[in-house]
């Protein structure tokens, strides 16, 4: 029998023994728990088929996806049209009232309610009726906690209660292993089995074997060979190296089918196969991304796949720096962690919403292009459309790791993630014509537009006051580029608004009249040249704001009132190249990121005029800070990190970035910043030194960037950086001596090229398995002793100090070349020595072959 017979047999049984146990009396509840992408959902329905069928117990099975936010309509609506139920006269849109509607529409809504639930009990109990002998209703919970639980859903949506009559009620609850293992029993039902076993004994390696190959399509089995060919491998090693390398992950595995088959079609495949394979068996070297739990938070390596790992290099390393595909897909993972699933036009919309796809010159063009990024994401299995148009990423994807603010890092507002709960009705469903996209939400006395993204060129065709006028119900206004006479008495009427988007308002001179909008959650004004003042007072009345984003103003102070706003949690103040002042943010305890780079103006982040001498003194309350970006800035020294009183850690701050903050002269104890996974200072020439103690506790840095400082020296603590995989210190003219960093056994890069006086690095490379990148140029450092192993399959390459350039497959390679180098051979079969040129036009197939 062959591995899909076998597999066939392993299900049936699997759905046997689950349901034998759920037939018992003494269990009401049977858990299937692992990582996400094992199979958990596809077991799930396997059973519900067994269940229902002629030898099943239940006489019905509801499903209930927990991947989105539930309130009680949008729950029993969905039970209803699982029992293919409908009521007469109901609106084509769904009805999202607000909670703050008027009394009639409430009533409206809860009888609505009532006459749904009366149809459903109907329905169920014709269902007991003809169920031949049946004894359960089976009730499935996908995806519990992802984000609603189940005791919200038994519990405060009454689904307990509402389904008493059919005792015993039996659940089959799917969740996710990074969730809490706690159980929400809801008080009465009680019992439960884990038979997450089953699961994992169905995944057999034949199986995942063959399921590979069944995805991989002809094109990419071909070319796949010169990869086997030049590693000296064959094709049945390889694929149980990948499935071995998946963690028996279906899902990994179908990701990097799809990844394979999209990219085989682009020019680079072939060099992109030879850079993305180094990092298959390295832990480590894979700077992947995630925007979910805390930005850029370390989570825990055991847990990242490496073959989605693997996917995701074969993503970045394809032809689509064109478009913002990468950035897109991490904010689809935090829009899925903070709001859920989303309908593929509303996801696009706010990818335009967060300054990733570029609507000035068209809305209609802008969607296009977004519509372009999800088709790209979806071949890539990155993305997957389910039912009614609804789109969720791979989510086994957010355990990856990644140190580049991809996602809600580089998103300009952060929407998904700062409203959270307030966006569960989303932005409407989305409509795009004639220049404008538009969100529409169904009420009880009809539709209504909610959402509105129009850009100035489409603005033009219309009357402001007339236009405006219009949307007296938008909650979501986004203004690009508008090109009308002052219009924000307009906007300043529009009193339902909780996002307001105004960029590239080059015209904008005053924005006093906004301060009316006091229900603002999301406030965007970038792109104003003309802007020179916000008063003071400007937010004293928007205590609900969590976002702002004050970009390329001309303002010179910051409307101290800022310092109020309790719930902020994201501070851009970004490229106001005369600023010169910041308002007082140490007690905004919520701030997750302050962004005030650019601010070429800013030569304190404490009081100018000396009259507040505590303002910006401690960061040390900040508990849930995890950007802080200077950059460019004239501050000469930082805030405190700490509380002499405390001991505790500020784990949370992952990017710490003072890019050419010239006249920085000295860091504080840098000792609490635990968490930290960036520093760049690079570019701060002023830069003579840095504490030992800084450097101490650093267990997550990945990246240290001390380019162009003007360090003599480096803290000896840099040898307790054991996660290091990157250390620049390119161009430091005082550099002469580094401390030993043999023990930096992560390390990857090492570049310190242009420190002239540098002449003695302290210990080896030789404990370096992952080291593929050295740079000696300029440098009086000696030819150093190379790692005795490499645990990547990559080019090495070295820049000696006498700029002499050299690479091979591995490091005895290049130690080789350097030898006949020196000694004058000129001949080596397996050696590769490189001018200082090497042609970037060389093909794959030769690139490929060089690993052999």
């Amino acid at each position: 029998m062959d591995s899909h017979g076998i597999h066939q047999i392993a299900v049936v049984k699997a759905c046997e023994n689950i349901l034998e146990s759920l037939n018992k009396d003494t269990a009401s509840r049977v858990i299937l728990v692992g990582e996400a992408g094992i199979g958990k959902t596809w077991l799930a329905r396997k059973i519900c088929e067994h269940a229902t069928g002629e030898e099943g117990s239940c006489y019905i099975t509801l499903w209930l996806n927990l991947n989105r936010d539930l309130d009680e309509m949008s729950l029993y609506k969905n039970i209803a049209s699982q029992l293919s139920l409908s009521l007469e006269n109901e609106e084509d849109e769904e009805d999202d009232s607000d909670e703050d509607g008027s009394k009639e529409e409430e009533d409206e809504r809860t009888q609505y309610l009532m006459r749904l639930k009366h149809k459903i009990h109907q329905k169920l109990k014709r269902k007991k009726l003809k169920g031949k002998g049946k004894k359960y209703p089976l009730l499935v919970l996908d995806d519990e906690g992802s984000p609603t639980k189940e005791g919200k859903v038994m519990k405060d949506l009454h689904l307990r209660d509402f389904l008493a009559p059919y005792r015993p009620l039996k659940i089959l609850l799917t969740r996710r292993k990074t969730e809490e293992d706690a159980m929400d029993s809801d008080g009465e039902i009680e019992s439960h089995l884990d038979k997450s076993q089953a699961l994992r004994d169905i995944l057999s390696d034949e199986y995942l074997v063959d399921l590979l190959e069944s995805l991989i399509s002809e094109e990419s089995r071909s070319k796949l060979r010169l990869v086997e060919d030049s590693w000296g491998t064959n094709h049945e090693l390889l694929r149980r190296h990948i499935v071995r390398m998946s963690m028996r992950s279906p899902a990994a595995l179908v990701v990097l089918a799809k990844s394979l088959n999209y990219i085989c079609q682009t020019r680079s495949f072939l060099f992109s196969l030879e850079e993305v394979f180094k990092i298959a068996d390295h832990p480590l070297s894979f700077q992947s991304g995630t925007a979910t739990g805390r930005e850029g938070a370390a989570t825990d390596r055991s847990r990242e796949n490496p073959i989605l790992r693997l996917s995701y290099e074969l993503l970045e390393s394809a032809d689509t720096k064109k478009i913002p595909v990468v950035d897109c897909f991490w904010h689809s993972l935090s829009f899925f962690e903070h709001c859920g699933c989303v309908y593929y036009q509303e996801l696009i919309a706010h990818w335009i919403l967060e300054g990733y796809i570029d609507p000035v010159k068209s809305v209609e063009n802008a969607y296009k292009d977004g519509h372009n990024v999800m088709m790209e994401l979806i071949k890539c299995g990155l993305l997957k459309i389910e039912e009614d148009n609804v789109v969720m990423p791979e989510v086994a994807m957010k355990n990856l790791i990644h140190l580049q603010p991809h996602g809600s890092g580089t998103s300009r507002i952060g929407l998904a993630k700062v409203c959270g709960g307030d966006m569960k009705k989303g932005l409407g469903r989305i409509n795009q014509e004639d220049g404008v996209i538009e969100g529409v939400r169904g009420t009880g006395k009809g539709k209504k537009i909610t959402t509105v993204l129009v850009n100035g060129n489409r603005l033009c065709r219309e009357t402001p006051k007339r236009y405006f006028e219009k949307l007296g119900d938008v909650e979501v206004l986004g203004v690009f580029e508008p090109k009308l006479d002052p219009f924000v008495s307009f906007l300043s009427k529009l009193v339902k608004l909780r996002v307001l988007v105004i960029r590239g308002c080059d015209q904008l001179e005053d924005i006093e009249e906004l301060k009316a909008l006091q229900g603002l959650r999301v406030l965007e004004v970038s792109g104003g040249s003309s802007l020179k003042i916000i008063s003071d007072g400007f937010f004293m009345a928007m205590s609900e704001l969590r976002s702002i984003r004050l970009s390329g103003l001309q303002i010179k102070s910051s409307p101290s009132s800022i310092s109020l706003l309790k719930k902020l949690r994201r501070l851009i103040i970004r490229d106001c190249t005369v600023l010169e002042d910041l308002p007082d943010i140490q007690e905004l305890g919520m701030l997750e990121v302050v962004d005030v780079s650019g601010a070429r103006g800013l030569e304190t982040c404490f009081d100018k005029g000396k009259k507040n001498k505590s303002k910006n003194q401690n960061f040390y309350h900040l508990q849930q800070l995890q950007l802080l970006d200077l950059s460019e800035s004239q501050i000469d020294r930082l805030p405190i990190f700490q509380d002499a009183e405390v001991a505790a850690k500020l784990h949370s701050l992952a990017w710490l970035l003072l890019r050419n903050c010239r006249k920085l002269v000295r860091l504080p104890n840098l000792k609490p910043l635990s968490g930290l996974q960036v520093l760049d200072l690079s570019g701060s020439t002023s830069l003579g030194k840095i504490l030992e103690v800084c450097f101490e506790d650093k267990k997550e840095l990945r990246v240290l960037n001390l380019s162009g400082t003007n360090l003599c020296r480096l803290p000896t603590t840099i040898a307790g950086l054991s996660n290091l995989s990157k250390l620049l210190l390119k161009n430091c003219p005082n550099l002469e001596a580094l401390p030993n960093i043999q023990k930096l056994t992560n390390l990857e890069v090492f570049d310190v090229s242009g420190c002239s006086k540098l002449h003695t690095v302290k210990g080896s490379f030789v404990d370096m398995p992952y080291l593929h990148e050295v740079n000696l140029r300029g440098t009086k450092v000696e030819t150093p002793e190379f790692p005795k192993e490499s645990k990547i399959r990559c080019q090495k390459h070295i820049i000696l100090g006498d700029e002499r350039p050299f690479q091979g497959g591995d490091w005895s390679q290049v130690m080789k070349a350097i030898e006949y180098e020196i000694t004058g051979n000129s001949s080596s079969s397996d050696a590769v020595s490189k001018s200082q040129e090497i042609s970037e036009k060389k093909s794959g197939e030769d690139q490929l072959s060089e690993l052999a």
